[in-house]
């Protein structure tokens, strides 16, 4: 059972490499999920649906769970050329998920790079008593990460799926 629960990420994670070698390196052509800054306001062509951490209502208890995300895209901004930063780039993710009920939002986001890995977690939060509507609700949200990224090979862990990914040196024209 685990083993489906992870071919979805990784399917998606294939579907990032192979786009990614078959596009040029202008941003301007890369698929929209995969360009640093470009977001849906509202809904995405996937009919997912743009959502944002908003704050609990006071005076009610939740329960909090992890949300399973579907995919991760990790997306890279233009290298600094100018120090301190010099080498380095910042860098989003725009994370695929769904939420189980009517009721359920999001409720926090928190991660912790060390090194080349980064650990994510994405929580949803679902009120105590609540009677809601089994009704799947697909949502995409973006994280953008404070620290920078030097270039190299990276992994992205939420929960127990792994997305790995790279953030590539700027090429040099001649």
């Amino acid at each position: 059972m685990r083993r489906n629960n992870l071919r979805p990420a990784w399917l998606s994670v294939l579907g990032v490499f192979v786009l990614a070698g078959c596009v040029s390196s202008d941003p301007a052509a890369l698929p929209p999920d995969l360009r640093y800054g470009h977001r849906y306001e509202r809904e995405g062509p996937d009919g997912r649906l743009t959502m944002h951490i908003t704050a609990p209502e006071p005076g009610r208890l939740y329960f909090r769970y992890p949300v399973p995300m579907d995919s991760a895209y990790v997306r890279s901004g233009p290298f600094s050329t100018t120090p301190p930063d010099s080498g380095s780039t910042t860098a989003e993710v725009l994370l695929k998920g769904t939420l189980p009920d009517a009721c359920s939002d999001l409720d926090s986001v928190g991660y912790e790079k060390s090194g080349h890995l980064i650990r994510m977690s994405v929580i949803m939060r679902r009120p105590q008593g609540a009677v809601c509507a089994a009704i799947s609700r697909p949502f995409r949200l973006y994280v953008d990460f404070e620290e920078p990224f030097a270039a190299g090979s990276y992994t992205l862990k939420i929960a127990d799926v792994v997305f790995p990914f790279e953030i590539r040196p700027p090429e040099v024209r001649r």
